[in-house]
């Protein structure tokens, strides 16, 4: 009778525990996502990690936080950002921040084609450099991810500088550690002519930004003339001057970024480990690989027609799977240019853009905008 008694309770207790936990959690349950004021809705099972994007923001505005249920955000400050599904309904909303609208002022100085803004009370200025082959205008509105990390810096209070390097021909930066380089020189007499005018205040701390090969330079100047902080993206800075400085740095690395140097990512790793050992402030982040989506295009000239027929185009290709993840390396493989659709020619260099940043190859991003502003705040 015990035995029976037992087993009853035994069967009892199971067929509890089974419906106490259908009640919470059934396999087949979704719990719904809704973004406002941004992309990502859907119905999702629980522990999913999906991504969400803001809206761009208004000529006035800039991105400033995600509000609502954020706690499962991985950056609730940054305008992308991936989040773990949670068991439950959860709602989130992108918020902007007004700033003054603003137009980059042009100038020629000292030779050299320079772009500045100045807002009323900066607490410091940030001089942003171009890659190998680049030139001022990239910086100043002609790549949406360099012109929106811009619009955020002047948002949160800086004065920025752009200029471009000396050599206009392969329009390259001179990297050589050396008491007469050309570039430092440059862009000392440019401070000076915008110092000696009262257009910059020559107090203010300075911040160095740079892609790829403007990374290495970003390196170089900031320990030549004691910038407070730097911000290299997609490179790993110069060796010698990694194992001297102590310019407090931020690296912000594309994860597949193999295809012209195999060990970028493995070097300026290791120059990260050559400032934290000497502790020095330092930073290491990725630019999560993430899905080719319609709201992206929405920050570029490219209509949401054309962005969905180039989408669709790219995903029966095989260039995109069924969520929109890029399946090649487009550095490595030119072939999503025709799979995208040769009346979107045009079009290339926006979608370059995208796709490069969406499998994280080698290209500035937007994606890390508050987490280089938030470093660069540390050092005032």
């Amino acid at each position: 009778m015990k035995n029976k008694l037992f087993v009853l309770c035994l069967i009892a207790g199971f067929v509890a525990c089974r419906e106490s936990n259908n009640e919470v959690t059934p396999d087949n349950q979704k719990f719904t996502i809704t973004v406002q004021n941004g992309a990502g809705n859907g119905e999702f099972n629980a522990d999913d990690s999906v991504f969400v994007w803001s809206n761009p923001p208004a000529g006035n505005q800039v991105f400033d936080k995600w509000t609502g249920d954020v706690s499962t955000l991985a950056n609730p400050n940054e305008w992308k950002t991936k989040l773990k599904v949670p068991a439950g309904n959860l709602t989130i909303t992108a918020t902007y921040k007004i700033v003054t609208d603003f137009t980059l002022v042009q100038e020629t100085i000292n030779g050299s084609r320079v772009y500045y803004y100045v807002p009323v009370d900066y607490k410091g200025i940030v001089l942003a450099f171009h890659g190998k082959g680049g030139s001022a205008i990239s910086w100043a509105g002609g790549s949406v991810d360099y012109g929106n990390f811009i619009r955020y810096a002047v948002g949160n209070n800086y004065a920025v500088l752009i200029t471009e390097s000396k050599d206009r021909v392969n329009r390259e930066w001179d990297n050589t550690v050396r008491n007469t380089n050309v570039d430092v020189l440059n862009i000392d007499s440019i401070l000076g002519n915008l110092h000696q005018r009262s257009i910059l205040d020559s107090s203010k701390s300075k911040y160095a930004i740079g892609m790829s090969q403007g990374a290495a330079f970003a390196s170089l100047i900031s320990f030549g003339r004691n910038y407070k902080a730097a911000a290299l993206y997609a490179l790993k800075g110069i060796d010698v001057i990694m194992d001297t400085t102590k310019v407090p740095i931020i690296w912000n690395m594309p994860p597949n970024d193999v295809s012209q140097e195999p060990t970028r990512i493995a070097d300026a790793l290791l120059n990260y480990n050559k400032l934290v050992a000497r502790n020095i402030p330092a930073s290491f982040n990725f630019n999560t690989p993430s899905p080719m989506v319609a709201k992206l295009f929405e920050f570029t000239t490219i209509s949401t027609t054309d962005a969905t027929a180039i989408i669709a185009n790219l995903k029966a290709t095989g260039w995109l799977d069924e969520k929109g993840y890029v399946m090649r390396n487009p550095r490595a493989d030119g072939s999503w240019i025709t799979a995208m659709g040769t009346s979107y020619n045009s079009a290339k260099g926006e979608v370059e853009d995208i796709i490069y940043v969406c499998y994280g190859e080698h290209k500035f991003y937007m994606d890390a905008n508050y987490k280089t502003i938030q470093f660069f705040n540390r050092f005032q």
